[in-house]
């Protein structure tokens, strides 16, 4: 039960990042989520995941590259056999695991509130691609929320392993 909780804390801190802007849509769907989650991992890591739900229709959707520009880690593609998208048209999609550090995930580190645009660039089957955008932004508070819950998860764990 603790463990779920910690993981809808973190889920819950990040999504909440999303923000609505200015951003025309394309009107094939939308981010849903785009943030960090806790990775599963011997040392404390974290992976990117994004949620999309789509408007259109799936069936000749056959690639996604998904990104949030400044942040590192967050570039991902899917491919059409691993979209897995429910029948709700909702997809969620993990990146790389990255150890947490300040090497690797500097920008979480920083005190400064971040603010990019995460793009999912969506290609089908006989017209062109499409793209869609959502801004995001991370506090300070958020980030250190973040890690806080993060090194809470990685901890709970990694005593579930013994």
């Amino acid at each position: 039960m603790y463990k779920t909780g910690i993981i809808i804390i973190t889920s819950l801190l990040v999504s909440g990042c999303i923000s609505e802007g200015e951003i025309k849509s394309s009107g094939v769907g939308r981010f849903i989520h785009a943030g960090p989650t806790n990775a599963d991992a011997d040392i404390l890591s974290t992976k990117w995941k994004y949620g999309f739900k789509f408007s259109a229709d799936t069936q000749y959707v056959t690639q996604i590259k998904l990104s949030c520009a400044s942040i590192p880690g967050t570039t991902i593609i899917i491919k059409k056999e691993d979209l897995n998208i429910n029948s709700n048209k909702v997809a969620f999609w993990d990146g790389e695991t990255l150890p947490i550090s300040k090497t690797a995930t500097p920008w979480l580190f920083d005190s400064s509130t971040t603010h990019t645009t995460c793009e999912a660039i969506i290609s089908r089957s006989g017209v062109p691609d499409v793209i869609e955008r959502a801004p995001v932004t991370f506090t300070g508070a958020t980030k250190s929320a973040t890690l806080y819950q993060m090194k809470e998860a990685h901890e709970y764990n990694k005593k579930l392993k013994k």
